[in-house]
């Protein structure tokens, strides 16, 4: 057999041999390699070994890769199962705006997930429940107890109830947290008539589910810790720590009329709207009702009525009867797409003093609208607007220094953003609930869907700069 002598030589195709590979050695446990003269017989013994081992690692995975494969397996759907988690909320409200009915409704509520504020939303919805059960009492008497503020706003004996039971269940669960309330007791600790007369209705309330008056801390044990709890919301909000805002009755002159009105809480951290419920008892539990023109009068909680609207910071919003004993089952809500923007309803308040009236017809006139708005008191407006019964919330200004009140408006703004809105003030910008008791750096309220937020503000700023 011919000495391969020289690298052409090796090359060459009557005497060129395979390339060595790892395999061989491993094959023939010989240190012997093609170089140094394999004879036929044993080059093809090597050949038929490589394609042996071939055959072998195909059927047997390397020890490696399959190592490889279960740790990062379970790793990778980990950071998918929590990227979906984290924008599946989102995706729901994206959803919300397709009009076609085929689009797939992609829902996420706050009793899927356990969150953050899931606590802060559970006392929230429980308390605004037990004071709703104080003020339906007092909204179905014929009177009131209505006295006059130093503003000459009134205020009912169930405004300083209700305050007394959240703002207690607040404290028992949350004692470092601070309330913004718009009641105080120096009334009541003068009066004794009308003290005692608050005092044996606070008494009398209480959650059917034990379970659930357990939770906001069961009732007040004397009078004056009632009256501590009152006067436990005088704080002067701003933009550091925990504080809630508190309307016991919002729309008390709807309450007094036999309107819409409605009990708002609210928490706030570092000036940013984390929690928002709303409770309506005057309000259809369906969501689907359409708002009348006549919604802001002659109503009652009669049955089919009550809904408690609520919403947590990046979940969603959702609704739900408003009950006397535990929360009941919730559904999501969303604004309704509005296609055509003629066809919008209108929602404003009740009282010219609120909200320019004069104003709001030039605007519905310039966006074509031709439907009278529907006219309602309290944060029920932005229920109604949230869960698509209205379309469009605006509330003017009156006067160059009036100022609105965070309580008038934080858990109303937290749950139309939920539900798919946009909420500003006249000028485009986002309400500021970290200035103190009031919204001081804005103008008014503009709340629509997001998708025509644009078109109906820019004509808010057209009407109002004429005058």
């Amino acid at each position: 057999m011919p000495i391969l002598n020289s690298r052409k030589d090796h090359e060459s195709p009557s005497t060129k041999t395979p390339p060595s590979r790892p395999t061989d050695r491993i094959a023939t446990s010989s240190p012997i390699t093609h170089h140094q003269g394999l004879g036929p017989a044993q080059s093809q013994t090597g050949h038929t070994d490589y394609q042996q081992q071939q055959r072998i690692q195909k059927k047997n995975p390397n020890r490696a890769t399959r190592l490889t494969t279960l740790i990062f397996l379970p790793l990778i759907i980990v950071i998918v199962a929590t990227l979906i988690s984290k924008f599946w909320p989102r995706l729901s409200l994206l959803s919300h705006h397709f009009p076609s009915s085929s689009t797939p409704k992609l829902f996420f509520t706050t009793t899927t997930k356990m969150s953050t504020y899931s606590k802060e939303l559970e006392v929230a919805e429980l308390a605004v429940q037990r004071a709703a059960i104080l003020t339906k009492k007092v909204f179905n008497e014929k009177a009131k107890g209505t006295i006059s503020k130093d503003d000459a706003s009134p205020v009912t004996i169930g405004d300083f109830g209700a305050q007394a039971l959240i703002i207690a269940a607040i404290k028992k669960n949350f004692p470092d947290d601070e309330v913004v309330g718009e009641e105080e007791a120096s009334t009541l600790r003068e009066d004794s008539r009308l003290r005692d007369q608050i005092w044996s209705l606070v008494q009398g309330t209480k959650l059917t589910d034990e379970a659930a008056e357990r939770v906001i801390g069961g009732p007040i044990e004397s009078v004056d810790d009632m009256l501590t709890a009152i006067d436990a919301g005088s704080s002067a909000g701003g933009p550091k720590g925990r504080i809630w805002a508190l309307d016991p009755i919002d729309g008390t002159k709807g309450f007094l009329r036999g309107g819409q009105y409605a009990v708002c809480l609210a928490l706030m951290v570092d000036g940013d709207v984390k929690v928002g419920v709303l409770g309506c008892p005057n309000l259809p539990v369906d969501d689907a009702a359409p708002l009348s023109a006549d919604a802001g009068y002659d109503q009652s909680d009669a049955e089919g009525k009550g809904v408690l609207f609520s919403a947590i910071l990046g979940q969603g919003a959702i609704s739900r009867l408003l009950t006397d004993g535990a929360v009941a089952e919730s559904k999501p809500i969303a604004m309704k797409p509005v296609k055509d923007i003629k066809e919008a309803i209108f929602c404003e308040s009740v009282e010219a003093g609120h909200s320019s009236h004069g104003d709001q017809a030039a605007i519905a006139g310039k966006l074509g609208i031709t439907k009278p708005s529907v006219r309602m008191d309290s944060q029920s407006k932005y229920g109604s607007v949230a869960r698509g019964a209205g379309d469009i919330y605006l509330r003017l200004p009156t006067s160059k220094t009036y100022q609105e009140k965070i309580w008038d408006h934080a858990a109303g703004d937290l749950i139309v953003r939920e539900a798919g809105g946009q909420v500003t003030d006249t000028l485009g910008r986002r309400l500021d609930f970290s200035k103190g008791r009031t919204l001081a750096e804005n103008k008014g309220v503009v709340a629509a869907p997001a998708a025509v937020h644009g078109s109906v503000l820019d004509v808010v700023k057209e009407v109002l700069s004429q005058k």
